[in-house]
């Protein structure tokens, strides 16, 4: 993992190498690549991730009945997605989230974040 583009990210920056290490222990991150096209998470599922771009780029895409489809913007390298729906896990995804191209991603999960210290749900 690029510890460097990890750190100047919006998301990590200002922390030290050994704490970013330590966060995503924490955070249970995951990496994973996905080919072009494919999906990468889907209208009507929860999640309890988000995800950064490490490399390449996603579309977020709506579909309707009828099969017409509106691209509702292009998360790139650096950026995160799916974060609002992550902190919402009951609520299922508006919207499908394709590989743009061939992309390398971090997987975040927010159980961690959302649970107090026994491990139950803030009040």
């Amino acid at each position: 993992m690029d510890f460097d583009f990890l750190l100047q990210t919006r998301l990590f920056h200002g922390l030290t190498a050994p704490e970013l290490s330590a966060a995503l222990a924490g955070l249970q991150a995951s990496e994973k690549v996905y080919a072009k096209g494919a999906r990468i998470f889907s209208a009507g599922e929860a999640t309890n991730r988000f995800a950064l771009v490490l490399s390449g780029s996603v579309t977020v895409e709506s579909n309707d009945f009828w099969g017409n489809r509106t691209i509702l913007g292009n998360i790139d390298r650096g950026q995160v997605f799916a974060e609002t729906f992550a902190l919402l896990p009951e609520e299922p995804l508006l919207v499908d989230v394709n590989a743009n191209e061939d992309c390398h991603l971090l997987f975040i999960t927010v159980d961690v974040l959302l649970s107090g210290e026994d491990g139950e749900r803030p009040s």
